[in-house]
């Protein structure tokens, strides 16, 4: 599927410092998997 790379990196800038409330940790350690918040990217 396509994802508009503006509304991709809109959407990555307004999250990546959410906290998951269940599990204490950033919204983008949970939706990055391996990659954590470090090193999540947009793309990713």
């Amino acid at each position: 599927f396509f994802v508009d790379e503006e509304f991709a990196n809109g959407t990555f800038d307004s999250c990546k410092n959410i906290v998951h409330p269940a599990s204490g940790k950033l919204a983008m350690d949970v939706g990055c998997g391996e990659w954590g918040s470090t090193r999540c990217t947009p793309k990713r």
